[in-house]
């Protein structure tokens, strides 16, 4: 242990053994406290190694439920009703639910969808076959907007979509009835209805704003 310069010539001119073994005691008070400059660092130093474990527990917690998404995602038995491009991870309830539109409380065939997409980032790829009077009760209910009538090759919907991940054809010998949706807020989505027999077919593109 050093003594400050100072200290041996204290020492040696008192020369007793109370003073050297005050001043011996002094110092190490200094040693074990150390400068408050010390002291500020170590603190610091503690309270970036619990930030940092914090953050390492919330990235694996956040890990873990990407992963748990994943798998369930992936265990989910297939809807048989979906398109081949339904990216599987959002069932029709909750895909119906998303763009706040209403099945009809009645008879529908041929149910086929898709919900393609990410994160409720989704478009959805809506097709069934029901009577003339089922069908405008299913207009009725999501409050569409009656677009009037179009014909084949100018069957199209205004969105950007490729018809051929569904199969979508609009034959020219047909007739067709377009709508949309006359909402103010929610998600947009456009409706095209294949009004040639009494067995109707409703073609429905929604997607994000």
């Amino acid at each position: 242990m050093r003594l400050h310069p100072a200290e041996p010539a204290a020492i040696a001119t008192v020369g007793g053994p109370a003073l050297r073994a005050a001043l011996i005691h002094k110092r190490l008070i200094r040693q074990r406290n150390g400068s408050p400059f010390r002291s500020l660092l170590g603190f610091w130093v503690m309270s970036e190694g619990r930030s940092r474990r914090w953050w390492v527990w919330i990235t694996a917690l956040v890990v873990m439920v990407v992963a748990v998404g994943i798998t369930v995602a992936c265990t989910r038995p297939r809807d048989s009703r979906a398109y081949p491009n339904d990216s599987g991870d959002m069932p029709l309830k909750q895909g119906l639910k998303l763009f706040a539109i209403v099945m009809p409380d009645c008879p529908t065939q041929d149910l086929r969808y898709a919900l393609v997409g990410s994160w409720g980032g989704h478009d959805l790829y809506l097709s069934f076959s029901a009577s003339s009077e089922c069908m405008q009760s299913f207009v009725k209910l999501n409050d569409m907007r009656d677009g009037g009538e179009v014909s084949a090759p100018g069957v199209e919907f205004q969105a950007s979509t490729d018809l051929k991940q569904v199969g979508w054809r609009f034959a020219a010998d047909r007739k067709y009835h377009r709508y949309d949706a006359n909402r103010t807020g929610g998600r947009p989505f456009e409706v095209i209805i294949d009004t040639t027999l009494d067995l109707q077919v409703v073609y429905l593109f929604g997607f994000p704003v």
